[in-house]
């Protein structure tokens, strides 16, 4: 097993990263004519 490897997963069981609630990133969440306007709009405020 590569060093890499064993400390990703001496972190993982030391933080307990496996209970974490984690999702699939959203596809639009990649795509900037998505989130452009959003960010013109903050940048307004």
């Amino acid at each position: 097993m590569s060093l890499t490897k064993r400390v990703s997963n001496w972190f993982s069981e030391r933080l307990g990263l496996n209970d974490l609630p984690f999702f699939k990133t959203p596809d639009y969440m990649y795509h900037v004519n998505e989130w452009l306007g959003a960010l013109v709009a903050a940048s307004f405020i």
